[in-house]
């Protein structure tokens, strides 16, 4: 099968925004399809894409842009995971993983799992909102449940706050 390795700061001068500035965007493949008019591209099959300390594995990545700003990312697997290598590391897995980055929202969908540190969530969908480290999650319309998981560290330094 045909890999692909690209550098989308040759595309536009796009990247996710979520690494240290000038970081290249790379992205590898079975199958790519751009589409400069509409400002959409797609890659097909085992994908992977990494910039900075972010690293993304799916196997159908979908990029939006809106002029030379990338705005918005999904991707979609068995699951789709997103990892943050980074203070506190992050790690989010779902169906569908959608982050819009104008508004620093990440939207899990699908048996989704989001491990912030040593916290976690599980449910049917999360909304993650990264500038304010706000979670939101949901069970499901099946009468799913949400679990959460808040490691004793969390809870120690929530604790030394309030005094």
């Amino acid at each position: 099968m045909m890999r692909l390795w690209l550098l989308l700061l040759l595309w536009g001068g796009v990247g996710w925004g979520w690494a240290a500035e000038g970081a290249p965007l790379r992205i590898e493949a079975d199958r790519v399809t751009l589409d400069e008019a509409s400002g959409v591209s797609l890659y097909e099959g085992r994908v992977r894409a990494d910039q900075g300390p972010w690293h993304l594995q799916a196997e159908r990545l979908r990029l939006y842009r809106s002029g030379e700003r990338l705005v918005r990312v999904e991707a979609e697997g068995q699951p789709a995971v997103l990892v943050r290598d980074d203070t506190p590391p992050l790690e989010a897995r779902a169906r569908h993983i959608d982050y819009r980055l104008d508004q620093r929202r990440l939207i899990l969908t699908g048996s989704a799992r989001l491990n912030q540190g040593g916290d976690r969530f599980e449910g049917e969908r999360i909304e993650y909102e990264l500038e304010q480290r706000r979670v939101i999650a949901e069970g499901g319309e099946s009468g799913g449940r949400v679990r959460v998981i808040i490691a004793p560290e969390t809870l120690q330094s929530e604790e030394a706050e309030r005094r």
